[in-house]
């Protein structure tokens, strides 16, 4: 009796399917390796194509679930996406599918990667287990979102965002990111930063005029590169500070706050 091992197969690539193809109660189990792209290889992998996936269940690959890329009009319906070495589901910004009941959980570095217009509709449409962290991918925001609070696990923002008119991202109290990219908040749009957030290492924040950024008291900005201007604010910013409880811009390796949170020695002042 054998059981199959992660990667004995490679994947399924659907490249501008037809409209009206469909996968109904199908299972893909043990796959996702490839010679040519070791790194990247989902079980299903979806670019551009109009696919129905209905009650399927997508576990134990040896890199990701599912990838949806370029403007794919594919949904996803109940199923599963579970176990998967890497990434659960991964939407590049470019994607705009319909995923509702699906569960997602066990995926070893995050059971999501996914735009940030999407996060808030992924998360309370599907059963997903947040685990330690959630991928953004970067992503445009035009319209009034808010992140879903999701404990002590941190948002990684690997993708630029912007916020473009009309938009505002709220990110709820007590958030933990990690932010290596840029965060540019557009004309007559807005960012809301809840109290008691922490920033690891974020990249740009730039505010543009006639734009507003609000940061809530006990807010924490780990700040590491001296390459750029961390924050640029032409238009408006509101920091909440307190006595009690002051908004603290400081370097990565402070551990006098936020504790050690960049792996360095036991203590450390930067």
């Amino acid at each position: 009796f054998e059981e199959g091992e992660r990667g004995d197969w490679s994947r399924l690539y659907f490249y501008n399917t037809d409209p009206g193809s469909y996968l109904n109660y199908c299972e893909f189990r043990y796959g996702g390796r490839s010679n040519s792209s070791p790194y990247y290889c989902p079980q299903l992998d979806i670019y551009s194509s109009d696919l129905a996936i209905n009650n399927c269940k997508v576990s134990f690959g040896y890199r990701s679930g599912i990838s949806i890329d370029s403007g794919s009009d594919t949904t996803i319906t109940n199923g599963s996406i579970t176990d998967n070495y890497y990434y659960g589901l991964i939407v590049e910004s470019n994607a705009n599918p319909s995923v509702t009941g699906v569960t997602l959980s066990g995926n070893s570095s995050s059971n999501l990667n996914v735009p940030a217009g999407l996060l808030e509709s992924y998360v309370s449409t599907n059963n997903v287990e947040t685990g330690e962290k959630i991928y953004i991918s970067g992503g445009v925001i035009s319209t009034d979102t808010t992140w879903p609070d999701i404990g002590e696990a941190k948002y990684y923002v690997t993708g630029d965002i912007r916020i473009f008119e009309g938009g505002k991202l709220t990110i709820p109290p007590g958030s933990s990111l990690y932010q290596p990219a840029k965060i540019q908040v557009y004309s007559n749009a807005a960012l809301k930063i809840g109290a008691n957030s922490f920033f690891d290492r974020p990249g740009e924040i730039i505010v543009d005029q006639n734009a507003e950024l609000e940061i809530g008291a006990g807010t924490i900005f780990k700040l590491q590169r001296a390459d750029l201007y961390n924050f640029s604010i032409q238009g408006t910013i509101k920091a909440n500070g307190t006595s009690a409880n002051p908004i603290v811009f400081t370097s990565y390796k402070d551990d006098s706050t936020g504790g050690n949170t960049n792996g360095g020695s036991a203590f450390e002042e930067g």
